[in-house]
């Protein structure tokens, strides 16, 4: 019976986290990419750009250009055993070059669904 408790339970990890991401996409922000780690107490990784930026990104590069830009990428990263989430930055100039995020907030939540909530409003106002 535990075995299949917890298989349920990472299911509704992984559902809760696409969650983010669904509600994030509907207001126009690109979901670049998800990493959803239930074995690690229930962390995860959203990296995103806005609506806007991911177009211009996207015809640049179909035009092969290359030098094109800026554009901002943002990651939320929730640590489950901390309670934490670090919000950070992918801007353009030296940062974007080495692939370095530069972190712009971090805070500590009582619980997860809080961490969760948090994220959510955040980077709906924080992604543009």
């Amino acid at each position: 019976m535990e075995l299949e408790d917890n298989s349920r339970a990472a299911i509704e990890f992984a559902r809760t986290v696409i969650g983010i991401a669904e509600k994030l996409a509907s207001t126009g922000i690109v979901v670049l990419s998800l990493d959803a780690n239930w074995s690690s107490f229930g962390s995860w990784t959203l990296t995103l750009m806005g609506a806007e930026a991911a177009r211009s990104r996207h015809v640049a590069l179909a035009a092969r250009d290359y030098q094109a830009g800026p554009y901002e990428v943002v990651r939320a990263v929730w640590d489950g055993k901390e309670r934490s989430i670090r919000i950070e930055k992918l801007g353009w100039g030296a940062n974007w070059a080495s692939g370095q995020f530069v972190l712009e907030l971090e805070r500590r939540f009582d619980n997860r669904a809080d961490g969760e909530d948090f994220a959510q409003e955040h980077l709906g106002k924080r992604v543009t």
